[in-house]
């Protein structure tokens, strides 16, 4: 085996860390991420002037789901989330929601095959996982010039969000400060242009393309010095 390719930094530690590869086995090649050919100018939110949130993916503990449901409920502003997906753990989000009295905010929508439509009429898109690889959804997001808040977490950090630019990132478990930069939405203006550029200056398709060109041709000029010699 010539090379072992990781799809994040985060990726590349674990396995040099925890399984003792050698580092010089290991290549940092990011998943590409490519720009929709069509989008659907459909009304997806019913929210007027509140803010319109998002949470997408698998309704199971590790993805912080309930946690999320915590952090919403000290909004002090008005607001809509919608969270797309389904799994184990959505019949106790519907009965926490209740709980918390939050429920006429909220709406479960269950998987859905056109989670861009979403993205792309959505302020904000919520990512509250506990542990990720590499989150697509993250940089699905970014590619459509939205941005996301998101618990810096492992496979969750400056590599795939840049603070204040594309989104927050935010430190420990704190669910105050993860509201609050709910909150800073009504006050902070996001370039979409420019969070659409910092995501294809590291993951876009022909970027990508060219990284595993430059890998072929590293070990390929490896092989043939070590025959000729």
């Amino acid at each position: 085996m010539d090379k072992i390719v990781c799809q994040s930094k985060e990726m590349y530690i674990d396995l040099a860390e925890k399984y003792n590869i050698k580092r010089e086995k290991l290549h940092v090649i990011y998943n590409p991420v490519a720009i929709p050919e069509q989008l659907n100018q459909v009304r997806i939110f019913d929210a007027g002037n509140k803010i319109k949130l998002l949470c997408i993916g698998r309704l199971s503990p590790e993805k912080g789901n309930m946690r999320l449901l915590h952090i919403i409920s000290l909004l002090t502003i008005p607001y809509q989330l919608i969270i797309l997906g389904d799994g184990p753990e959505k019949k106790d989000l519907e009965e926490e929601a209740q709980k918390l009295n939050i429920q006429d905010h909220i709406i479960f929508k269950g998987a859905v095959a056109n989670a861009n439509d979403y993205i792309t009429e959505c302020d904000c898109v919520l990512f509250s996982t506990y542990n990720e690889g590499l989150p697509n959804i993250v940089l699905e997001t970014g590619i459509l010039g939205k941005p996301v808040i998101a618990f810096k977490v492992p496979g969750v950090d400056e590599e795939v969000i840049e603070n204040g630019v594309t989104g927050f990132l935010i430190n420990g478990d704190n669910h105050q400060d993860f509201c609050n930069a709910i909150e800073k939405l009504q006050t902070t203006k996001f370039d979409d242009k420019k969070i659409r550029q910092k995501v294809l200056e590291k993951y876009a398709v022909q970027k990508i393309i060219n990284d595993y060109d430059n890998l072929f041709n590293q070990i390929s000029r490896v092989k043939y010095h070590t025959i000729a010699s």
